[in-house]
């Protein structure tokens, strides 16, 4: 070979090593830049999480509130709806009241509120049916307050119980 043609066999060579390394240091740029989206979408996913945990702990002190709260309403109506005659009969009507106005009003949703409404104005009848009408009509409302009580539960926690339908809904 000439003393040319090694001159354009090396020319050639060179320009494609120039070629390769141009290449090369891209395709190292592009993954490299890979690397930094996905770490980043990684670190934003982490704070999602962390902000969700955060959202779900302080939701956690107002639903346990709520859970315990209707656990007692459901207990003391239904105590009230069973039995006409008992020893703490006049405290359990006093926590109702309370529940009623109070307590609950910091937690319960429309449809519980709904049936704590019903099971006041059976309450507060003072008819002249006989008392066993007006015990099972408390324990009809004792019940639907059961139901609500599990919807609104099914909403707040995002779980769902085998009930039957809130007549308030």
């Amino acid at each position: 070979m000439s003393i040319k043609e090694w001159e354009v066999v090396i020319k050639g060579v060179g320009a494609v090593a120039a070629i390769g390394t141009v290449l090369y240091g891209l395709l190292v740029y592009l993954d490299q830049r890979g690397n930094q989206i996905t770490n980043r979408r990684l670190e934003i996913d982490q704070k999602v999480l962390e902000n969700q945990a955060l959202v779900r702990k302080s939701k956690m002190i107002f639903l346990k509130k709520q859970f315990e709260l209707y656990i007692e309403a459901v207990s003391v109506v239904s105590r009230l709806a069973n039995t006409n005659h008992y020893e703490n009969r006049k405290d359990d009507l006093q926590r109702y009241w309370q529940l009623y106005w109070g307590d609950l009003g910091m937690v319960e949703d429309p449809k519980v509120e709904q049936a704590m409404i019903a099971v006041g104005k059976i309450l507060m009848t003072e008819d002249k049916s006989p008392l066993a009408d007006k015990m099972s009509r408390l324990k009809n409302a004792s019940l639907d307050l059961s139901h609500c009580v599990s919807k609104s539960l099914e909403a707040s926690w995002g779980v769902q119980f085998p009930t039957r339908r809130c007549k308030y809904e």
